[in-house]
């Protein structure tokens, strides 16, 4: 199998992998019955949301792992650990095959959390590596699809374990512990390492990107109309399936297309081009990077650097909080007199469906791909998008690029045939060399991050308002504004610390969901407690908008602050930025 065609089947196995790996999204499904399954306080279920995302703390492990062991048993790992921390709350908690301490319990949701960590760090080292010139595109299309893990969860249990909301939620933690282990196991053959050089092909890239947005769009749809409407689980689960079949069409098409071409070859007699001298010198393509990089950090160093720590801060009041909202769904929605939990869990996995997708979507198709050519050692931009290409000696603000005044003439457009290159004979190319820049218009990660921000205090404020209409809005903008920060964060951290490190440095960063998890969830948990108590209510439940309505407004005076620190984070580095236009 060509190193093109691997690298198509290693994304569409990171896309079934992402769409079963956010087992912590169905938490919120199940969290009123195991509640009621353990006999706990407020408190401890807080406790429980929070072991989940406090397993966050060691993914800097994994990271470290991918560095030194083979990617396919990196995964393997993720899967066996998420395997032994829901198998075993499912032989204790409903099987009743052995007892465990709460504390004991909740090691094992820590242990759940960080195999989410290993899978994660696994499918993002591939898709940066096997596509490097179409990174974000690669990442937040694979990335989007674990937002539908809800969904797809909620589906399975509908169809299989809903004769009961006991059953229903017994069958969450088996199928948490069961699914996502098959899946490792199947896919991890699939892995791609790295991209080999190989000749630049954009129709090839092009149309795979164009159907997969295509594709992925229809799923986000269809899985929205299901969530919205009454469709039969059955029918949902096997339409969702199907999608996630689609984009296997992309390897095949492609493994098709290399067959048929190299048919034709076979078929030919003489070579219309001029013959090549055996001697002569191989010309090099390089791709370089979609993303630009500010500087490659170590993971031992990143603690010195102020940028980090503003980062963690945004990530801090901003990503995670939209985490805890999530992990609270379930009881905000039983305090509003809401009973479709379940169905709020799976419109906000589809909103993040879409949320995630969105900074991919707008990157492709909104930014203008230039790439510099150098030729001879001068380099030039080949211009796309106005048909034939074009040739435009550029001011080079990068200072690792070393550039010399161009010749008189501008190079002959016939010497390159695209999309694949051949070098007419005689002329001496010694190296060609392909990098993006960013469209002038698109704005940087950290302005994106600061207006979906804004969305999201919005949101917060919407949710004061005692309607079932402005929850299951609110519900549905916070889904997509946090999948577009998740997207967004995993870009910005290669733009700002580098891609050697990546593994280590982003799940260093991530690290602060299990903080926020903890000091935000216990915070809610205290207003819920005190709202229950002017209840009069002895079951620890509370009912009412007051049970939550603190906890919305200290929500959005945090998102409120990592809005600013996303300014101040530009601020910094606008330069940067503007050099990668």
């Amino acid at each position: 199998m060509s190193p093109n065609v691997l690298r198509w089947f290693s994304l569409v196995a990171l896309l079934w992998l992402q769409s079963i790996n956010g087992t912590n999204l169905s938490f919120a499904a199940y969290s009123s019955q195991l509640k009621e399954f353990l006999s706990i306080s407020q408190f401890k279920l807080n406790y429980l949301s929070f072991a989940s995302d406090a397993g966050k703390v060691l993914g800097f492990i994994s990271g470290i792992a991918a560095i030194h062991l083979p990617l396919p048993l990196v995964l393997l790992a993720g899967g066996s650990l998420g395997f032994a921390g829901y198998g075993l709350q499912y032989l204790c908690i409903v099987k009743k095959m052995f007892t465990l301490s709460f504390y004991q319990i909740w090691g094992l949701s820590f242990l759940a959390g960080n195999s989410i960590c290993w899978i994660n760090t696994a499918c993002f080292i591939v898709a940066i590596n096997s596509f490097p010139v179409n990174r974000q595109v690669a990442v937040g299309i694979t990335a989007s699809y674990q937002a539908l893990s809800g969904k797809i969860y909620t589906d399975i249990v509908h169809t299989f374990f809903y004769s009961s909301q006991r059953e229903a939620a017994s069958g969450y933690l088996l199928l948490c512990s069961l699914v996502p282990l098959a899946c490792c196991l199947v896919t991890a053959p699939m892995l791609m390492r790295e991209a080999k050089a190989m000749s630049f092909s954009s129709r090839d890239v092009n149309v795979g990107f164009i159907f997969l947005f295509v594709v992925t769009i229809a799923t986000g749809i269809y899985s929205v109309a299901t969530s919205l409407l009454s469709v039969p689980a059955v029918l949902a689960l096997v339409g969702i399936v199907l999608f996630l079949l689609a984009p296997l069409a992309i390897p095949s098409g492609v493994r098709l297309e290399e067959l048929m071409s190299s048919t034709r070859s076979q078929q030919k007699v003489y070579n219309l081009e001029a013959p090549i001298e055996e001697d002569q010198k191989k010309e090099e393509v390089d791709e370089k990077a979609i993303v630009g990089v500010r500087e490659e950090v170590e993971w031992t160093k990143l603690w010195k650097r102020l940028d980090f720590w503003i980062y963690f801060g945004l990530y801090l009041f901003g990503p995670t909080v939209g985490i805890v909202f999530m992990n609270n769904l379930g009881q905000i929605s039983e305090s509003r007199g809401c009973a479709a939990t379940s169905s709020m869990v799976a419109l906000s996995s589809s909103f993040g469906f879409f949320g995630r997708l969105l900074p991919s979507l707008l990157d492709y198709f909104l930014s203008r791909y230039n790439h510099l050519l150098a030729l001879s050692g001068y380099p030039w931009i080949i211009e796309y998008g106005d048909g034939y290409p074009k040739f435009v000696y550029p001011e080079i603000t990068n200072p690792d690029i070393k550039s010399t005044d161009p010749t008189d003439e501008d190079p002959d457009p016939g010497t390159l045939n695209f999309p694949n290159i051949r070098i007419r004979p005689g002329c001496n190319y010694s190296k060609i060399v392909f990098i993006h820049y960013r469209n002038r218009y698109m704005p940087s990660s950290p302005v994106s991050m600061a207006v979906s921000l804004v969305a999201m205090v919005a949101s917060f404020l919407l949710l004061l308002i005692d309607s079932d209409i402005a929850l299951y809005v609110s519900t549905g903008m916070i889904g997509v504004v946090s999948g577009a920060l998740t997207s967004l964060s995993v870009t910005m951290t290669a733009e700002l610390f580098g891609t050697k490190h990546f593994g280590v440095n982003h799940n260093i960063v991530v690290g602060s969901i299990p903080i926020g998890s903890f000091a935000f969830g216990l915070f809610a948990a205290k207003v819920y407690r005190d709202g229950a108590s002017l209840d009069g209510r002895f079951d620890g439940k509370c009912f009412g908008m007051y049970c939550f309505q603190t906890t919305l407004i200290f929500w959005g005076m945090l998102c409120s602050v990592a809005t600013v620190l996303a300014t101040v984070l530009y601020l910094r580095n606008r330069k940067f930025y503007s050099q990668m236009r």
